[in-house]
């Protein structure tokens, strides 16, 4: 029925285990540091800006970029890469540790929190392979990856513009934030 040995590569499973261990370890023990949040206002003509910094803020920003970074480097182990760049391959995985740290940071640590670590866990592990898959568009899988990225990064969006609506963030930042 369908040609498994066309360009059936899947992602290495020691590279793979140890990108997903390291954000899922910093998210984890991100969630027991307690620090100060340090306030950073600015006065603008006719708006007063205040922005709410603390550390959980800047633990979901390097786990992105530690996510584009590892997705780079589980992606430049694929056969059928070659020159080619893999930018547009990192955007999702980083949006995807992006947006599942905020939902992780506001929720209290109660065994709820371990059932949506795990999943959000799942999904990253999910969406890195899927990635993978979709390198090469000659794969058989491809489609059925494209498709499930897509619907991905849809419910990535809705999770985002219920998070950042239920923050109470003002009009002014949500726009460019779901923009």
């Amino acid at each position: 029925m369908f040609d498994l040995d066309r360009h059936g590569h899947l992602p290495s499973m020691e590279r793979l285990s140890v990108l997903v261990a390291t954000i899922l370890l910093a998210y984890a023990l991100g969630h027991h540091l307690i620090l100060p949040t340090h306030e950073v206002s600015i006065q603008l003509p006719g708006l007063y800006l205040v922005v709410h910094l603390n550390v959980y803020t800047f633990i979901i920003l390097i786990v992105a970029g530690l996510t584009a970074t590892g997705a780079d480097w589980l992606f430049r182990d694929h056969p059928n890469l070659g020159k080619r760049s893999t930018l547009e391959h990192w955007l999702l995985p980083a949006l995807t540790a992006l947006v599942i740290g905020i939902p992780l940071f506001q929720s209290p640590f109660s065994p709820i929190w371990w059932v949506d670590f795990t999943l959000f866990g799942t999904l990253l592990i999910m969406v890195l392979v899927a990635e993978y898959i979709a390198v090469d568009p000659e794969d058989v899988r491809q489609p059925l990856a494209g498709a499930g990225l897509t619907a991905v990064s849809f419910a990535l969006y809705l999770v985002l513009a219920s998070t950042l609506h239920f923050s109470g963030c003002r009009l002014f930042l949500l726009l460019p934030s779901l923009t």
